[in-house]
């Protein structure tokens, strides 16, 4: 009688294993990163802008008010370019924020322009928001360039 129990036993513990999925072991292989590079994302080749860099990067940071620098000096073109460079790009995000926008357009000299948009730090692609890291570095130089202009403008 106890060898029928335990055998009921093992093959109960089998079916319940079977049945909710936990004897199986997930053999595949995510191998998508979590994030991309926001040249991989925007399908960008930066290594053309440094054989034709813009003349001018316009910055536009709506907050509570409208502020806005054109940044015509070669050298923070440069660090603005490598800053956008080593932004990542990851999951869609949901939440959505107001009066936290930044607008950074790329003019070149034939006057062709691309412009990149974020909300609150996060990438903006038409009307998807997506998780974006190492933001830092381009935008302590956006806002540097933009502080610069209040101290020669008073």
């Amino acid at each position: 009688m106890k060898l029928i129990s335990q055998a009921g036993c093992a093959m109960l513990l089998a079916s319940f294993l079977l049945l909710f999925g936990c004897g199986t072991v997930d053999t595949s292989v995510d191998d998508t990163p979590d994030e991309l590079p926001i040249s991989d994302f925007l399908s960008m080749d930066f290594s053309v802008w440094n054989l034709n860099p813009p003349k001018e990067i316009q910055y536009v940071r709506q907050e509570e008010a409208s502020e806005e620098v054109t940044i015509t000096d070669p050298e923070t073109i440069r660090n603005v370019i490598q800053a956008l460079q080593n932004i990542t790009v990851g999951e869609e995000e949901r939440m959505r924020y107001t009066d936290s926008d930044a607008f950074i357009t790329f003019v070149f000299p034939e006057d062709k322009q691309i412009t990149v948009s974020f909300e609150h730090g996060n990438l903006m692609i038409g009307d998807k928001l997506y998780k974006a890291g190492n933001t830092g570095p381009l935008f302590t130089i956006l806002n540097e360039a933009l502080e610069a202009t209040y101290e020669t403008n008073g």
